[in-house]
């Protein structure tokens, strides 16, 4: 397999500039990295929960452009010391831009004003809004929809925030069709979205057919493809029923068939994201991923050394240094943004 390369020989002028200097991460919309990585690069961004160990020194040495936090407590008690809001402010003292989750169904509009202040406190500007599982809690008539919380946000915090929302490649399993739930994103859009995040693919195709159909309706937000990389047969099933994953048929073979030898489905999970993350990164379009890790880097670490094509993977997640100062330096054009947003 012929491997990618993932940065210009011969990089933008934007990109030779930055490289003289150290990058200093500031909090900053998420709409500036995506204007600034279609200069050049491709670059994996990760997903992390607050409910498992994270190896936050790891986090520093992959160095991606953001981390996005799941929202997974639904108790505020004292908001500050929610579990999300803690991580986030270590992600941000760590110099890692942050992406917090926000479900909408499950907090009144007094609460939600609360929370969002709080995360506008700490620094963080930038929020992917979601409906928000049952399972949190109790469902609230303020925000019964995504949209609800995304207009609310606006309404009270105009620009402040860069907004994401997440999109449904196969339809949202409570949409009557993939038809419906695409007018439902096309809404969001409509009503200040400005970035798009998938559920977790497990082919190309599916990702492409998805992003076409986006365009066709006039949704030309940045749309990020979500991956998973299948690590054993519980964590893809737990992922299925939280997330309510559609998984290939193909998938679902091999998985079932071997599901009692770990080693075989994460060898399985690796080599199949690589082959999806190469064949994405053939579009030009796409610059950046979404890795679902559940905070298992040991497995991007592993198909770094194991697969040869995962080597040039590494060179968008791994930060280099200068040859003359032996300083962490970025070499991706997210390294362009210096200063934070309002």
């Amino acid at each position: 397999m012929s491997t990618i390369r993932y940065f210009s020989k011969n990089p933008s002028p934007v990109n030779r500039q930055l490289k003289k200097v150290r990058y200093k991460m500031k909090p900053h919309h998420l709409t500036l990295f995506f204007k600034a990585v279609e200069a050049g690069g491709k670059r994996l961004s990760l997903e992390l929960c607050t409910n498992r160990k994270l190896n936050i020194q790891k986090i520093k040495e992959i160095y991606p452009p953001f981390c996005s936090v799941t929202w997974l407590d639904n108790k505020i008690n004292n908001i500050t010391k929610h579990p999300t809001i803690r991580l986030s402010q270590e992600l941000l003292e760590n110099d890692i831009n942050v992406l917090i989750h926000l479900p909408g169904r499950i907090y009144d509009k007094i609460e939600m004003l609360e929370i969002l202040t709080a995360i506008k406190n700490i620094g963080v500007k930038n929020i992917l809004v979601v409906q928000g599982e049952k399972s949190l809690g109790e469902s609230k008539d303020d925000f019964p929809y995504a949209c609800n919380l995304l207009e609310f946000i606006r309404q009270k915090f105009n620009d402040y925030f860069c907004i994401g929302v997440t999109g449904y490649p196969l339809g949202h399993p409570r949409s009557g069709s993939l038809d419906e739930d695409l007018l439902h994103l096309k809404e969001k859009v409509i009503a200040g979205a400005d970035f798009i995040i998938t559920q977790a693919i497990f082919d190309v195709d599916t990702f492409r057919n998805f992003s076409m159909q986006c365009r066709d309706l006039g949704i030309n937000v940045p749309i990020l493809p979500g991956l998973f990389i299948i690590n054993s047969y519980s964590s893809l099933m737990n992922m299925v029923k939280f997330c309510k994953l559609h998984l290939p048929d193909d998938v679902i073979k091999f998985v079932e068939e071997h599901k009692d030898d770990k080693e075989i489905v994460e060898e399985y999970g690796i080599s199949s994201v690589v082959n999806i993350l190469e064949n994405l990164f053939r579009i030009d379009a796409i610059h950046c991923v979404h890795i679902f890790t559940l905070n298992d880097l040991d497995t991007l670490e592993k198909g770094e050394q194991t697969a040869h094509c995962f080597g040039s993977i590494g060179k968008f997640l791994r930060p280099v240094q200068n040859s003359l100062t032996g300083k962490r330096i970025r070499e991706d054009a997210s390294e362009s943004i210096e200063t934070s947003s309002d």
